[in-house]
């Protein structure tokens, strides 16, 4: 084995690493999502709070992951001859790879991109229901402000609007 393909096959390991350690990565993103979801559904604010301190942890991790990937790809792109650098894929990549890393990098591709797919869809099933409980939450601020409301007067909105709040007592004891 020459020194060239020795470094290909490090690389190749490396790629290998980071590709893993990404795929666990969007796994604990979704676990998160789940549990997010379930508190969101149980008005659990502590939970909440820690889904989302889980989340910025594990999107660091991803960023960290996804640094490692550009360097390692771009690296194996320039020995393999790919004239797209860190934008080569690995499909590019494993075509070209020994034959006994072809089915494994592929097999990981495809897992992260399935994962990936996954996580943006529950993204944006949690946005759609965290937008309905914001609206919900600002509907229910309105009714406790329209009957707060002394004067029950008209805004500019069309809506009864809470105003300065108006303080008043009649002191019958003297």
């Amino acid at each position: 084995m020459s020194t060239d393909d020795r470094t290909l096959d490090q690389q190749l390991n490396e790629l290998d690493s980071v590709m893993s350690g990404l795929i666990r990565a969007y796994k604990a993103l979704l676990a998160n999502m789940a549990r997010r979801r379930e508190a969101m559904s149980r008005a659990d604010a502590a939970t909440l709070a820690r889904c989302m301190e889980g989340d910025a942890v594990v999107v660091q991790d991803v960023a960290r992951f996804e640094t490692r990937r550009e360097r390692v790809v771009g690296a194996i792109a320039e020995a393999m001859g790919s004239a797209d650098g860190t934008r080569t894929t690995m499909t590019w990549i494993a075509e070209r790879a020994p034959e006994g890393r072809r089915e494994g990098l592929l097999e990981r591709a495809g897992q992260l991109r399935e994962l990936i797919q996954d996580t943006r869809k529950q993204s944006g099933h949690t946005k759609a229901a965290a937008e309905m409980l914001a609206a919900h939450m600002q509907g229910m601020l309105k009714q406790v402000h329209a009957e707060l409301n002394h004067s029950k007067t008209y805004g500019r909105m069309g809506a009864v609007e809470s105003g300065r709040s108006i303080v008043s007592s009649l002191d019958l004891t003297t």
